[in-house]
């Protein structure tokens, strides 16, 4: 659905790319793996120095 690109320089963020896709229903062959999401649900956590 997305992809984000972050460009660093001397450690630091210099400049984040964020590219969004067009929603679209998978194929009938792939509807087996699909995982919809719920827009409404709280965020997952993020990991932070390796620790979940």
């Amino acid at each position: 659905m997305a992809v984000g690109i972050l460009e660093f320089r001397d450690g630091k963020v210099v400049r984040e790319r964020i590219y969004l896709g067009e929603l679209w229903e998978p194929p009938a062959w792939r509807v087996q793996w699909l995982e919809r999401m719920d827009p409404e649900a709280p965020p997952a956590p993020l990991c932070r120095a390796n620790r979940c």
